[in-house]
């Protein structure tokens, strides 16, 4: 896998996150055109003023999926604060679907974008000891999670979040196959007060959702 480093002109982050207190995988869409590579991204972001203030890294998803190239692309690091899911990104890991899976785009979800899909999310679902039934949402879900109307977003699109029920199965299924049992993490209460960290809003979604 590709390990994409930000970028020259793209800021990194100014702070880390607390893994153990992971609970979920926020699927998301980037609402650009799904043959996007990772150099259009950088030059999106470089261009339209997006780049933040210092406060992410590279794109502000850990991984990116490109449908075009059959490849997913390392971005923030798993242990940095990223500002993918406004509120809750002490509490989750992010990837972004290169593509706009919503009205009125429709990019078609192919077969190869579910099981990139299902291949990384069992990857961290494993990882970080995560029931794949509950941990798997889309962007969507974060603000009835943290009871915040003000995060709220079609992001990953209606297509592709038709198919996250699907993902989910084939997850738990790909760790059923395991050699290795998969163990569940007890769960880990999400504290809509918490301070131990700057948790960054979604700042760029009216761009990229």
């Amino acid at each position: 896998m590709a390990s994409y480093k930000g970028g020259e002109g793209l800021k990194k982050p100014s702070q880390k996150k607390n893994l153990k207190n992971i609970k979920n995988i926020a699927i998301h869409h980037s609402a650009t055109p799904q043959s996007w590579t990772i150099h259009d991204f950088v030059n999106h972001r470089l261009t339209s003023g997006t780049t933040g203030s210092g406060k992410y890294s590279g794109l502000g998803y850990n991984y990116v999926v490109l449908p075009l190239e059959n490849r997913v692309v390392a971005d923030v690091p798993e242990d940095e604060m990223a500002w993918s899911v406004g509120g809750y990104n002490s509490y989750s890991l992010s990837i972004c679907v290169a593509g706009y899976y919503h009205a009125p785009v429709n990019n078609p979800v192919t077969e190869n974008i579910i099981n990139m899909l299902v291949d990384k999310c069992a990857e961290l679902c494993s990882k970080y000891h995560l029931d794949p039934m509950k941990a798997i949402i889309g962007h969507r879900d974060v603000a009835v999670i943290i009871h915040n109307p003000k995060w709220a977003t079609s992001c990953p699109g209606d297509l592709l979040y038709a198919h996250l029920g699907e993902i989910r199965t084939k997850v738990k299924a790909k760790l059923d196959k395991a050699i290795t049992p998969h163990s569940i993490k007890e769960e880990v209460e999400f504290d809509p007060n918490h301070t131990p960290d700057e948790d960054w809003g979604d700042m760029g979604q009216h761009i990229m959702h």
